[in-house]
């Protein structure tokens, strides 16, 4: 029997389609269909988020594309057609959870602000299976992706105090590390080549650090401006049909 394995399936949705993504320049939210007339003509002048219809009436539902021979190839052209889109922008939290012994601040937890005083330890180091069914602790800390594009229209370059801004290389996934960049406050926490053990949306992965952000770094995040003195910040990476096809389909 075979089954379909969905770990890069789901890094290309995450990296993609699923979340947040924000087009044009600040101004209201509006569900559309970003074919639509009316999704154009709104994207010239505001920002706008897009969201998927999966399991809508007569649309197909999310498991049933998931599970379509061709369902790779469709993400992929969705994301292409939505990337090549000039006001097209990419930003928005991605789950990260640092695997192992949890020693940094209450503050980079994910949620910190929501979560009760008195529950906070309960988020940290939390018991979980990993893929081979073994037992590991994870913290799930604040993360965010971050386009080429996006990164651009806010300079991420120049908010950099130490080491180097994502390249080209950086936003394909390849066969090692993933660089990464830490907000201000990890500069104690962390040095520039340190990698991180962490699961990604599940899927364990390494983490490369390859720069820290000035103090006070931001972006706007639909409307807010998001400080990112807390954030681990991922490029918006792409994998690419050959690295989904040597492991999509297992006996």
């Amino acid at each position: 029997m075979k089954v379909k394995n969905i770990g890069y399936l789901l890094i290309v949705i995450t990296s993609g389609l699923m979340l947040y993504l924000f087009l044009g320049v600040l101004a209201s939210q509006y569900r559309a269909d970003y074919r639509s007339a009316a999704a154009e003509e709104l994207l010239r002048a505001n920002r706008i988020a897009v969201f998927d219809g999966f399991g809508f009436p007569g649309q197909v539902s999310l498991e049933e594309y998931l599970n379509a021979e061709s369902a790779f190839c469709n993400i992929q052209a969705t994301y292409d057609e939505l990337a090549g889109m000039e006001g097209y922008r990419e930003l928005y939290p991605v789950l990260l959870q640092i695997i192992g012994e949890y020693q940094g601040e209450r503050k980079f937890i994910d949620e910190y602000e929501n979560i009760p005083e008195d529950e906070i330890d309960s988020y940290i180091e939390q018991e979980v299976l990993d893929d081979a069914g073994n037992e590991i602790k994870v913290t799930n800390i604040k993360a965010a992706i971050l386009s080429e594009k996006m990164a651009k229209e806010y300079s991420i370059d120049r908010q950099i105090t130490a080491g180097e801004m994502f390249n080209q290389e950086d936003y394909q996934l390849g066969e090692q590390q993933v660089s990464i960049l830490l907000g201000y406050a990890y500069r104690n926490q962390y040095k520039i080549g340190d990698i991180i053990d962490s699961l990604y949306n599940g899927i364990k992965m390494e983490f490369k650090v390859k720069g820290f952000l000035e103090e006070g770094a931001f972006v706007d995040w639909g409307g807010q401006i998001l400080s990112l003195d807390y954030y681990i910040i991922l490029p918006a990476f792409q994998v690419s049909e050959k690295q989904y096809s040597t492991g999509s389909e297992q006996e």
